[in-house]
């Protein structure tokens, strides 16, 4: 992330389908110290879909929040679900608003 700061705006899909859950708080720890030194809250949130069946994941993806000011992280069942719903909130972002 340090070497393309600009990634830290970015919307992503995360395929965690065949994670096999050995990831820890440290693990977490060393991508949240590199997203604050480049991030930049924006006039939108960034979006994480973490695509999973772990049912688990939503309180990964709630304290991910705390961790990444700026990004809100979602739990999605599938990656064509993660991308439909990222399509559907970056068309209601961009619609003129009536005047």
């Amino acid at each position: 992330m340090r070497s393309f700061p600009e990634t830290a705006a970015y919307d992503s899909i995360w395929h965690l389908l065949d994670f096999d859950g050995d990831a820890t708080n440290d693990d977490v720890l060393v991508m949240q110290v590199a997203y604050l030194e480049v991030a930049v809250t924006g006039a939108r949130p960034a979006y994480t879909c973490l695509v999973t069946h772990d049912p688990c994941m939503k309180y990964w993806a709630t304290a991910m929040d705390e961790q990444f000011p700026g990004r809100i992280h979602l739990v999605m069942r599938s990656v064509e679900q993660a991308g439909e719903w990222l399509e559907q909130i970056r068309g209601r972002l961009q619609a003129p608003t009536a005047a």
